[in-house]
């Protein structure tokens, strides 16, 4: 602006060499530099900004927009809740499982009580005929042991019989050695052996009627178990399935957190870089007025300076003719 400057402070009537147009030509050639300048200078501000804007775009891209993040986060936190009250139902469908498992198994107990005394009792006559009946009838036993395995099936001799003389003479014919037995002894050793069978064969037919019904609870055990067995398994994936969707929703908080961070972290130099781009455009246009002014005025004088010069000549040459 020197060159304008000094040019304007010259009087109008100063006689300077130098062509006007060639002064006009310097001064626009220092304006147009000046002019780049500034332009360079906003461009630089616009760039800068342009940067930013596709650094945050990136930054929101990758890390989804914040409201893409709080839609998916929500999204998260209803399925979370979902899974929750899947995992409510599991549990009490385990609960409503076990309790009908112990029912099922208290009436098969109940149920059983019978049948399991019946199968007991049978297999220890079957045991005691055999390891003490049998015995004593063999004359396998004499003396201390033979007394011994009498008392053991003295009970049994009368469970299995009522007549009085059979439980009588029972003790004296078992103790006596075979060879020692006489007809009557026989005939009390064939009614004890028929006595034990028949009860044998009456624990068997006890047995044999209670099957069918033992057959259903046990049945109805079963299904209860499995019933309790599928629940327990429902309950075990749906709590799997909740844990992974707190995880996903752990992760979509932590997604929405990084959004606002994304957001907030760049702001202050986004809007920074906006208002110094529009400073710089503000200088450019204040420039640019200025020059134009300051241009617009330098060429009025000098064509008035110029028109001053013409008026001269033309008035000389008149005063010549």
């Amino acid at each position: 602006m020197s060159d304008i400057t000094s040019f304007l402070a010259e009087d109008d009537n100063d006689d300077d060499d130098e062509d006007a147009l060639m002064i006009m030509a310097r001064i626009l050639g220092s304006l147009q530099v000046a002019l780049d300048t500034e332009t360079e200078k906003v461009a630089g501000a616009e760039a800068k900004k342009a940067e930013l804007d596709q650094t945050v775009k990136a930054q929101i891209t990758l890390q989804f927009t914040e409201t893409d993040a709080e839609v998916s986060l929500q999204a998260a936190k209803a399925y979370t809740s979902e899974c929750e009250a899947k995992l409510k139902t599991a549990s009490e469908a385990v609960c409503t499982s076990k309790a009908a498992l112990t029912q099922r198994l208290k009436e098969q107990k109940q149920g059983d009580e019978g049948i399991v005394k019946a199968r007991a009792d049978k297999e220890l006559l079957e045991s005691t005929k055999s390891e003490c009946f049998e015995k004593l009838k063999s004359g396998g036993a004499v003396a201390k042991e033979a007394k011994q395995l009498l008392k053991k099936i003295e009970p049994f001799i009368k469970q299995t019989g009522s007549d009085a003389s059979l439980i009588t003479a029972a003790p004296a014919t078992l103790l006596k050695p075979p060879e020692e037995r006489g007809s009557f002894d026989q005939i009390v050793l064939d009614q004890l052996e028929a006595n034990f069978t028949a009860k044998l064969t009456e624990f068997e037919t006890q047995l044999a009627e209670a099957a069918p019904a033992a057959e259903v609870r046990a049945q109805e055990v079963q299904k209860a178990e499995s019933e309790h067995e599928a629940a327990a398994l429902k309950q075990k994936e749906v709590s799997v399935e909740l844990c992974a969707a707190k995880e996903a929703q752990k992760e979509a908080t932590a997604v929405v957190a990084a959004a606002k961070k994304t957001v907030a972290d760049y702001q202050p130099e986004y809007q920074a870089a906006t208002e110094t781009r529009d400073a710089k455009k503000e200088e450019l246009e204040t420039y640019v007025d200025g020059s134009l002014a300051t241009f617009k005025e330098l060429k009025e004088r000098i064509s008035a300076k110029k028109r001053r010069e013409l008026a001269a000549a033309a008035k000389a040459m008149c005063k010549k003719y």
